[in-house]
């Protein structure tokens, strides 16, 4: 099984409300295996470890050091918990746009706020699979990540040079700008997200 932790946000009745889009289930479905969304309140302690395939720690919004709130406060610290539950049990992570950032602070990177255009290619540093060059990408990101530590391979940088794709070997860390789940070039990067969980 796959578990995700989904976008969080307040709702007009002032509920918290916990989302993902459904892209992320035909994308999970494109990996042979089911979607489960965590919650905030999830005790991590009850969950059988040995059946979990990877977990997603899902984009939209903003992390608590670049937009202030309870909500992101809230994300921010059961995210923190579940990369190091993650971790602990070797369980692959896959973090995608704002849970690369978090990653990223947590990992002592600068971030620079840069609004890209929604359609961009990234560079990839090194052949990985059949990326050899450049990829077309979509992406809605006002947060932009410069250097991160030595324990994490830079895949692909922007034009600007910004890190758009890293990976941590150690931490089972695969780290995304992009969104993987839409279907604009979902085709183009689950290749790489298999070869990460072989």
């Amino acid at each position: 099984m796959i578990l995700i932790s989904p976008y969080t946000y307040i709702n007009k009745y002032k509920k918290v409300c916990y989302s993902i889009n459904k892209e992320w289930e035909i994308f999970a479905n494109k990996l042979n295996d089911n979607l489960f969304i965590l919650t905030h309140k999830c005790d991590l302690k009850k969950i059988k470890k040995d059946n979990i395939k990877m977990i997603i720690l899902s984009g939209g919004g903003d992390i608590f050091h670049i937009k202030k709130s309870i909500i992101n406060k809230s994300r921010d610290q059961f995210d923190s918990n579940l990369i190091k539950f993650a971790i602990k049990n070797q369980i692959p992570i896959l973090a995608v746009c704002r849970s690369f950032q978090l990653v990223a602070y947590l990992y002592k990177a600068n971030l620079y706020k840069k609004k890209n255009p929604k359609k961009h290619l990234i560079f990839f540093k090194k052949k990985i699979l059949n990326y050899t060059k450049k990829l077309m990408v979509n992406s809605y990101h006002l947060v932009n990540i410069k250097k991160l530590s030595k324990d994490f391979d830079i895949i692909a940088t922007n034009s600007d040079d910004f890190i758009e794709i890293a990976y941590n070997k150690k931490s089972k860390m695969l780290c995304l700008m992009p969104h993987p789940e839409r279907e604009f070039y979902s085709k183009s990067l689950t290749p790489l997200i298999k070869n990460f969980l072989l």
